[in-house]
Parts: structure tokens; sequence; C-alpha cells
């Protein structure tokens, strides 16, 4: 039974007409830097000039950086993750990611992402970062306006965040208070990113960046439900992806269901985007949805029987299902993607539900 969407009210501000976002992955390039209103620094006065594709041998993963790796100065780098999990680390598609500088490297230890302002008045930060995986180094982030550090945070080894829990800019040391900023143009807003000054070696560090010209309540507030299950639909974790017009992956987030409100996620973004949902076994669906002053709503209906995951309900569904027929948890042959009904078993009536669907398509 669909669920009825509820509205995130502690962001809840209005916002002035002609309300300009700016947001990092959005905006992003592989081609130009500058790309808009935000340039990548190697270094306190020195642009990344070259894109390699790929930075590292064996990915298709692009890059800003000097050189890529082999190389001793591969690093710093940045980069916007197109691959889920690139180099297997915490990284969703549409992360915006970076490895720190070492002054043994490239004589500094300073990289960042500037934002430099176009307009005069007042503008508000959102954003979130983590690192995405634990190594045992650490890393500081700042955020520094017109050079000056207005906010900061420390990632120790280990850390809890993640980009399912990352630290909020909010919680960084400045506070909700160091997030709204005057500008005019040509003023600069930085977000740095360091390692620790008594660490051997920098690591990466991951995240979300936005500036707007009002307060955020860029939300997207999902809501829905998955088909023909009659299993725990809070325990299936669906992915909801936001991307662009020319389909690049904004944000990607992984959530569960709720059985009595929608779920919201922080997209910093407005205008038009499409909206993808995909579960285990079910087929993607798409939409699009408009994000205004309070965020967008989403709520789906996903299509079950895609046993195999490739969003097409065809012949190969039928061959894993019957390899689990008669399955339970803990035989041999048990596929959860194979039992359709969520009911801890592999029976007629996942039969059912794939031969109804059979033929089917996600978006």
């Amino acid at each position: 039974m669909m669920r009825q969407t509820t509205l995130l009210l502690a962001m809840s501000i209005a916002v002035s007409a002609g309300a300009t976002t700016w947001n990092a992955s959005a905006d992003w390039s592989d081609a130009t830097n500058p790309f808009g209103a935000w340039s990548l620094l190697q270094a306190p006065s020195s642009l990344f000039t070259t894109n390699w594709n790929p930075w590292d041998p064996g990915t298709n993963q692009a890059a800003w950086a000097a050189r890529p790796l082999p190389y001793n100065d591969h690093v710093p780098m940045w980069a916007r993750a197109t691959i889920s999990r690139v180099y297997n680390m915490d990284l969703p598609r549409g992360t915006v990611f970076m490895h720190g500088a070492e002054t043994e490297r490239t004589a500094t230890e300073y990289s960042c992402l500037r934002w430099t302002s176009p307009i005069n008045g007042t503008v508000y930060l959102c954003g979130e970062t983590w690192m995405p995986r634990n190594i045992g180094r650490w890393m500081n982030s700042f955020i520094q306006v017109n050079g000056l550090t207005v906010s900061q945070a420390s990632f120790i080894a280990p850390n809890t965040f993640s980009s399912q829990f990352p630290l909020r800019f909010e919680d960084f040391s400045g506070g909700t208070s160091a997030l709204t900023v005057q500008v005019v143009p040509g003023t600069t807003i930085d977000f740095v990113m360091m390692r620790e000054p008594d660490q051997a070696s920098a690591d990466f560090l991951a995240g979300y960046f936005a500036i707007s010209t009002h307060p955020f309540g860029t939300y997207l507030m999902v809501d829905g439900e998955l088909q023909d299950y009659l299993g725990d639909e809070t325990a299936v974790p669906i992915t909801v992806t936001i991307q662009d017009g020319g389909g690049n992956v904004i944000r990607e987030s992984t959530i569960n269901l709720s059985s009595e409100s929608a779920i919201p996620i922080r997209a910093c973004v407005e205008g038009e985007y499409t909206v993808c949902v995909k579960a285990p076994h079910w087929l993607r669906q798409c939409q699009q949805v408009t994000f205004g002053e309070f965020g967008g709503d989403l709520s789906f209906s996903l299509v079950n029987g895609d046993c195999d995951g490739d969003n097409e309900i065809s012949i190969g569904d039928y061959a894993l299902l019957s390899s689990a027929f008669g399955a339970i948890p803990g035989d041999p042959n048990w596929n959860a993607n194979a039992d359709l009904l969520g009911d801890d078993e592999v029976d007629i009536g996942d039969f059912a539900i794939l031969s109804n669907n059979f033929g089917l398509e996600g978006d």
C-alpha cells in the first residue's frame, strides 16, 4: 500500500524567485577547469590542467591530476565517480572525491575545490563528506572564505562516517552559522582537503558540495511499493539515482523504505532531474522530478521478477528460479533473488509472478 509522502518541515524556508544553485557534481566537467563557478586547484595558485581517462589503469574513471598512476605525482587528484564503488571504495556514482596532496610529491599539502562568486548577496552552503576507505590515515577538511577558515573537520581512522552516514557541513566546527556567507563578485569559497600533519601519507575524501542563493530545503522525499512481495519491504535495499538531462549521475543513494513516512535524500539541486529507482529483483523505474524550494517528491511502484538484475524479465530469470526451485534459506541452491514473494521459499508462487511479468523491461 502506498504511504503518503510527507514534507520535511525542518528546513521548509520560503525562497525568493530566481534562486540559483551551484552543485559541484551537477556542474562537473572532465573537459574544462574551471567549470562554471567551480575550479579545482592543485596548489594555492595553480589550477589542474590535465584530465586523465583513466587516471588509474584498469578502470574507466577519469580524474584531474598532474599525471596518472603509477607516476609519483599522481596526487593530488579530483574526480566525479562514474562507476559505483570505483577502486572498491565507498564511492556511489556522482560523488565528488579527491586524494590529498603530499609535499614530497608536488611541493604542497594543499588542494581544493573552489567556488568563485559571480553574484552579490547571500549564499548558503550545503554538503557532506566522509572517508571512502579506512586504512589508518587521517585527513582534514576545511571550509574557507577568501582564504580564511570558517569551519573544519578531522577524519581519524577508523571512523564511522560513510556515504550513508556522512559528516554534514553543519556538524563541522563552525556549525550552521558558518554556512551563510555574504559575497560579492570574486569572493572565493574553498573546500580544502589536507592530510593530518603527522601522517606519513594523504588519503581519499569524498562528498557532495553545493552553494545556493537560498537556504537548502532541497530534499528528495522517496516513497513507494515493491509489487508482489510478502516480505519486509523495509529490509530491502533500494538504489535511488538522480541524473541530469545528459544522463550524468549527480547523486546515488541506497535507502530502505519506512512503514510510516517517506525517506529523505539530501539532493542540494534545483530544477528538472531524472530520478531512477532499482531494487534487487525488481525492474528499474525512472521519473522526471522537479526540485523546487522544498526539494522534490518521488512515488514509485516497482515490477517484480528480475532475478538476475539485468533490468528485464526473460529466460535468464526463469533459469535462476528453476535452479533454486524448492529451496529455503540455508539450502545449497538457495537464491534470495529467486524468492520473489519474500516468503523464504522458492516455489510456484514465485513462478507465477515471473510468468505474469515475463517480457517486461525496466526504464
